[in-house]
């Protein structure tokens, strides 16, 4: 797994892997739970568990991480090819 740390200042924009989006820092609301009720790469583990379940082949090809110096707006967004960005 790659070590990475992001520089903001160089692209406000970054390539991300799943593996490393695990390992970033988890956003929690007040009671210590994720913030909006789930962290990113959870949410997208289990889109990626629904497919397998339906026996699609799914692969996650670009993950993107954005610096907002806005703490309640995190983003997070994922592309598979041949379709739109899912963004949450």
């Amino acid at each position: 797994m790659d070590n990475k740390f992001f520089d903001f200042e160089k692209a406000k924009v970054q390539t991300i892997t799943l593996e490393q989006l695990e390992r970033t820092h988890k956003e929690n609301d007040v009671y210590n739970n994720p913030l909006k009720g789930i962290y990113h790469f959870q949410l997208l583990n289990e889109v990626i568990n629904m497919c397998n379940e339906q026996h699609f082949n799914v692969e996650v090809y670009d993950l993107f991480a954005a610096q907002n110096k806005e703490p309640r707006s995190a983003r997070c967004c994922a592309t598979s090819a041949g379709r739109s960005p899912v963004r949450r």
